[in-house]
């Protein structure tokens, strides 16, 4: 096998800035007295992604309108295009994000965290521009291994080692899965390249081996999407997890999972249309289950957190209804979609993750009046809810009016009416979230501007000692938790006004079948 070029090198720049990043916040952390080391590594942290993301929008903007698959490297292996630099800077703003919302944790030490983090990050940008099995396979348990020890940070929370135990467990299962479904696609093609997937696929009669080994891609897939009925982690993880990771699942590993279904999709159809028809059956069944159990599951959680995981859940069919005749029109449409539940999804963690840091728990009843006590972050909880549901002006209700063309250019009807059937259903239940947070509700006995609880006993809090390096700390970390808030909600409302400033660019993402 030839050596990787410098051009190959050169293309992998986003990608060595993220991994460098990584490794120097473990770096600073061990060289930086500890006193003063917390504020350097989140700086490394945030440093890192953004220097990722200059790379990837520079090598975006060189690309242009160009055919998705050009520029490959390492001989195939790992494709730079269009597609995979789109979900690069997607997942570099979900990855950024969450740095800030985790400067709100002020009782752990960081760096781990952050490391864990970036190379989570890292796995989710391998995978969407993997373009052989393997790299496929190595990217998702690059992401997965970071996310089953982010999910159980919080070693003294029970329910935090109970969900990242379950996730580990079923993880392993759906790995395994899918890497015998790999085992079997190469024995009939004696290749582990997407592209000789797509050889066979498109060469004549396909055998048994093949959609068997289709089929168990699939569900490997399935749970990585958390796509019903291979969902079940997802409550329970979403909930375990400090709410910064898991709005880095809900969009990280969504959307990197998203992108390499749908390249194995697009190699591993068969041209055929009875065929194709055939094997996108399955994948239809998937997305109108998730959308009808996530609707369903989620009218009766009472904690914030595990209501988001089965929107999440819902959320995941949706966007695969207007990809079921495989035009790429219709992942413009998704990879819009994916956009605007970016906004929403990290916007609605953001405000959980700044109610808890005000010492108010993700428990909806907990949640009873709180216009009363933080009016801005109410405000917030209703944007966020209302994109959630499709409400103008946001990007759900763009996003979705966007899908629901997909789906008819699509022939996709039946799944538009579960689509529609799920909407309503998640109505009600964003807006019972809407009308808790404005109900009027008691005044809380601890300052409304305390960063926790107070610990216990009757009577005002004991004044904390002054410390001006953690008032300056707590200070830049409520900055950083109102700016991922601010810059969300701004975020929903331009694409819901102006959709063609970012749907024009997602043209041409894959080449015509």
């Amino acid at each position: 096998m030839a050596l990787p070029g410098i051009s190959d090198l050169a293309t992998l720049a986003p990608w060595a800035a993220l991994a460098a990043g990584a490794l120097l916040v473990i770096v600073v952390d061990l060289i930086v007295p500890e006193r003063h080391a917390r504020p350097w590594v989140f700086a490394t942290a945030a440093a890192g992604v953004l220097l990722s993301g200059w790379y990837a929008a520079r090598r975006l903007g060189e690309a242009g309108a160009s055919a998705a698959f050009a520029g490959p490297a390492f001989g195939g292996a790992f494709l730079a295009d269009r597609l995979s630099l789109v979900l690069t800077v997607l997942v570099l703003a979900a990855a950024l994000f969450s740095v800030l919302l985790a400067a709100m944790d002020k009782t752990r030490d960081m760096s781990g965290y952050l490391a864990l983090l970036l190379l989570s990050a890292l796995g989710m940008t391998a995978v969407a521009g993997a373009g052989d099995m393997t790299v496929v396979f190595v990217g998702l348990e690059l992401l997965s291994l970071g996310l089953y020890v982010l999910v159980a940070f919080r070693r003294e929370d029970e329910t935090a080692r109970e969900g990242a135990f379950k996730y580990f467990l079923l993880g392993s299962l759906a790995a395994g899965i899918l890497l015998y479904g790999f085992a079997l696609l190469y024995t009939v093609t004696g290749d582990t390249s997407l592209a000789a997937v797509a050889r066979y696929a498109r060469g004549g009669a396909v055998g048994p081996l093949f959609h068997a080994g289709f089929g168990l891609v699939l569900v490997g897939f399935a749970f990585k999407l958390a796509m019903a009925p291979f969902h079940p982690w997802a409550p329970d993880a979403y909930q375990a997890a400090p709410a910064p990771v898991a709005a880095f699942m809900a969009v990280g590993t969504k959307a990197a999972a998203f992108v390499a279904l749908v390249r194995f999709l697009w190699a591993a159809v068969p041209a055929d249309p009875g065929l194709a028809s055939a094997y996108m059956a399955p994948v239809a069944l998937l997305a109108g289950a998730s959308m009808l159990v996530g609707s369903l599951g989620a009218l009766f959680q009472t904690n914030v957190k595990r209501l988001l995981a089965y929107s999440g859940i819902a959320h995941a069919g949706y966007l695969f209804v207007p990809l079921m005749s495989l035009e790429p029109d219709g992942l413009g449409t998704a990879m819009f979609y994916l956009f605007a539940y970016f906004f929403m999804a990290v916007g609605a963690f953001g405000a959980v993750a700044a109610a808890e840091g005000r010492g108010e728990p993700a428990q909806l009843e907990r949640w009873q009046g709180l216009y009363q006590r933080h009016p801005w972050l109410a405000a917030a909880v209703a944007l966020f809810f209302l994109g959630l549901a499709g409400m103008p002006p946001t990007a759900g209700f763009t996003g979705k009016l966007l899908l629901i063309g997909g789906g008819l250019r699509a022939g996709a009807g039946w799944l538009l009416a579960a689509m529609v059937a799920s909407t309503g259903i998640s109505a009600y239940v964003y807006l019972r979230v809407i009308s808790t947070v404005y109900r009027s509700g008691q005044e809380p006995a601890h300052s409304p501007g305390a960063l926790a609880p107070m610990a216990g006993g009757e009577g005002p809090p004991a004044a904390p000692a002054v410390d001006d390096e953690n008032e300056w700390e707590t200070a830049w970390a409520r900055v950083g938790t109102g700016a991922v808030l601010l810059l969300a909600a701004a975020g929903l409302v331009v694409l819901g006004l102006f959709p063609n400033a970012l749907l024009d660019g997602l043209t041409a993402l894959l080449p015509l079948r």
